[in-house]
């Protein structure tokens, strides 16, 4: 005899409408598979703590294959319908947990609220483009090769815009690929488990959060844990291990995220709009050094017109200026020729005077004063003869510095 899945909760009944066990009278009484759409009986336990279940009619399923149904489906399903019609969710407080592997205190940061909707949006599709901008689109109109994650339920709110993803869960746990791609979206993330239950105890678990946990939380993200002492506990939650690794990041969470950003980064450089703008630039670049060099150009001959127009204007006075130059040069080699012939005579001079003191050297006083005031008029005649030398060199000098400054004026 084939297996069958016998722990489903949800079955047909005979008018084609979904029915709870709970609802369900025991034995075979036309109820059929979600699934497959066998026959199924409703087993109706009599034992505390025991659950009732659906399970399929051995003598209907008789040398068929396996049934792989599960409800969970069906609850599933439920769940996002319960959300739409509700537009509302209880989510739990927010506590900022100590960083992994440190031991601490929970600290309160948000009380528990409820969320208000105002819209509710079923599998809405998240994907981001190529300039790494993350858009919402209805389902399937979004490229695959882009997509990033496609929540169960999404709270919009009036401006169109997301406020919260939820993720409906039955028997298994969300993979960390998952969480990450949730996460990515900057988007507040709960998770919710659907009770293996009635659909009145399932809206009972939305609205009461009983079964909620956060995955992600753009204020819990942003918060800094401070410690505090185990005597002021206002505020302090024991830990909640399940949400606590729930919000740690390991190190497959890291991995995957550090490859999500490479691949955002590969796919942005690849991206049209970023060869656009890489092609303007190296246009602008190209454009800018043309300018330069076309500048560079015109003020080298700006430079060269004005030193010519300098010169023009300027050329009479620069043929003075030799001029004068060249006068003073001449003046200054005729007085050093005058000076040579002075310098001359008054040597020859002083030597006839020597020799005559030598022959007077015995003779009569009056001569000797005679000699002595030849020689003090031919003395002073000669310092005389320098300081006039002196006077007229310090005068051509000034003259020449005059002309240099003037040179120089004109060459800048």
């Amino acid at each position: 005899m084939a297996e069958f899945d016998d722990n489903n909760v949800y079955a047909k009944n005979i008018e084609g409408g979904t029915i709870h066990i709970s609802e369900a009278a025991s034995g075979r009484k036309g109820y059929f598979c979600l699934g497959c759409d066998r026959e199924m009986q409703a087993v109706i336990s009599r034992i505390q703590y025991r659950a009732s279940y659906f399970r399929h009619d051995p003598k209907a399923v008789l040398g068929q294959p396996k049934c792989t149904y599960r409800d969970e489906t069906y609850r599933h399903r439920l769940a996002k319908i319960i959300l739409a019609r509700l537009k509302s969710l209880h989510v739990p407080a927010l506590y900022k947990y100590p960083p992994k592997g440190e031991n601490g205190l929970a600290v309160l940061i948000e009380e528990a609220k409820t969320i208000e909707a105002f819209s509710v949006g079923l599998e809405k599709e998240f994907y981001e483009d190529e300039n790494g901008k993350i858009h919402c689109v209805p389902n399937k109109e979004s490229d695959d090769k882009f997509l990033v994650i496609r929540p169960d339920v999404t709270f919009f709110d009036k401006d169109n815009k997301p406020i919260l993803l939820v993720e409906l869960v039955a028997t298994h746990k969300l993979s960390d690929d998952k969480k990450i791609k949730l996460k990515r979206l900057g988007i507040d993330v709960i998770q919710i488990k659907i009770p293996k239950d009635s659909p009145e105890s399932i809206e009972k678990c939305l609205l009461t959060g009983e079964k909620t946990k956060w995955i992600y939380s753009h204020v819990e993200e942003n918060t800094e844990y401070v410690p505090v002492s185990s005597g002021n506990t206002t505020g302090i939650s024991p830990i909640d291990e399940e949400q606590r690794k729930l919000f740690e990041e390991t190190f497959v969470c890291r991995r995957a995220q550090i490859n999500n950003l490479v691949r955002t980064i590969k796919r942005c450089l690849e991206s049209k709009p970023y060869r656009d703008i890489e092609q303007s630039l190296r246009g602008e670049l190209s454009r800018v050094e043309g300018n330069t060099e076309e500048h560079r150009e015109r003020l080298n001959k700006l430079r060269k017109d004005f030193g010519e127009r300098v010169d023009r204007k300027f050329e009479s006075e620069s043929r003075k200026i030799e001029n004068e130059e060249g006068g003073f040069e001449i003046e200054e080699t005729d007085f050093s020729q005058h000076f040579k012939d002075l310098e001359r005579r008054y040597n020859s001079k002083r030597s006839d005077l020597e020799r005559q003191e030598k022959l007077i050297v015995s003779g009569d006083s009056d001569e000797i004063i005679a000699v002595e005031r030849i020689r003090k008029d031919i003395d002073g005649r000669g310092e005389r003869n320098r300081d006039t030398q002196h006077r007229i060199r310090r005068e051509i000098k000034a003259a020449d510095a005059g002309s240099r400054g003037c040179r120089k004026e004109l060459g800048a």
